[in-house]
């Protein structure tokens, strides 16, 4: 049984093109033939074109209004989509690593077993669909956002195999390093300075957002407006029926059945007032 699921492992590895390398025959096919003008940006969104053309599964994200938070859903290739689970904006997990751009090991387990096929060389594309700058409930901004795997997880996957069955020591290491030359992009050795200056504005550009100090003033305030703004938003849709009876039980105010001491004074003062006691002079027919 080991070796018939190493062995199907190492053939899809080898066998079928990456997702990488398709990345980069769209990125090479956008840059080859386009005008040589620097106003126009070419090679963007390849993940998106790629996702359009060979109708790739993915695992979507719906951002909701902040009092419906967001939810997971998965999409087939044949068009059916399931939500999986919905969080709150308070549960920020999964978001530090969808921001990274990182596959979270409890997310591996999800999929695993709902027996999704969304995995392409051990990472998984990420629709984003975001419904809060919306006008229309029924429309979302879509962006695609691909999750890669990391140590963590790779450790997880070659557990998960090795969990049945006598593997020895020298097996899974080699299963690990088969895993690891296969899901990691290859090093860039080159000694060149350019090249330095290349990957280092990248990455700078890629984690200006992401320090310390910046995350953790964001989620401060965030979490400042979430406590304030909760008690005016309407209640999810989940909740529709408890947000129209709280509406209808505080919709007219309370009424004072209480007399006040005014009342008090004004019902008594007829017994200070004198009666006119005189006859009538005329008869009463």
């Amino acid at each position: 049984m080991k070796i018939t699921v190493l062995v199907l492992l190492i053939y899809y590895l080898y066998f079928r093109q990456s997702l990488l390398e398709r990345l980069l025959d769209c990125f090479v096919d956008s840059v080859e033939g386009a005008p040589s003008d620097k106003r126009f940006r070419h090679g963007v969104h390849l993940l998106d074109k790629v996702v359009l053309q060979d109708n790739l599964s993915t695992l979507i994200v719906n951002f909701h209004p902040v009092n419906e938070g967001y939810s997971l859903k998965l999409k087939s290739p044949s068009g059916t989509e399931s939500e999986t689970i919905r969080l709150p904006y308070e549960e920020t997990e999964f978001l530090d690593y969808l921001d990274a751009q990182q596959l979270p090991p409890m997310l591996v387990d999800l999929l695993e077993k709902s027996k999704a096929n969304v995995f392409y060389n051990g990472c998984v594309i990420v629709e984003v669909r975001d419904y809060r700058c919306c006008v229309n409930p029924s429309s979302y901004d879509t962006s695609y956002v691909l999750l890669r795997p990391t140590c963590q997880t790779l450790v997880a996957d070659v557990n998960a195999l090795t969990c049945e069955g006598e593997w020895r020591e020298e097996e899974k290491i080699n299963l690990e390093a088969e895993l690891l030359l296969k899901t990691q992009s290859p090093l860039c050795l080159d000694p060149s300075p350019e090249v330095f200056n290349v990957v280092n504005q990248m990455h700078f550009h890629k984690n200006k957002y992401r320090s310390t100090l910046l995350q953790r003033s964001h989620k401060r305030r965030f979490r400042a407006y979430i406590s304030q703004n909760r008690s005016s938003l309407p209640a999810p849709s989940c909740l529709k029926l408890v947000d129209f009876l709280a509406h209808h039980k505080h919709a007219q105010p309370p009424v004072n059945l209480r007399l006040s001491k005014s009342s008090y004074s004004g019902v008594d003062t007829w017994k200070q007032r004198t009666l006119s006691l005189a006859p009538p002079t005329e008869p009463v027919q």
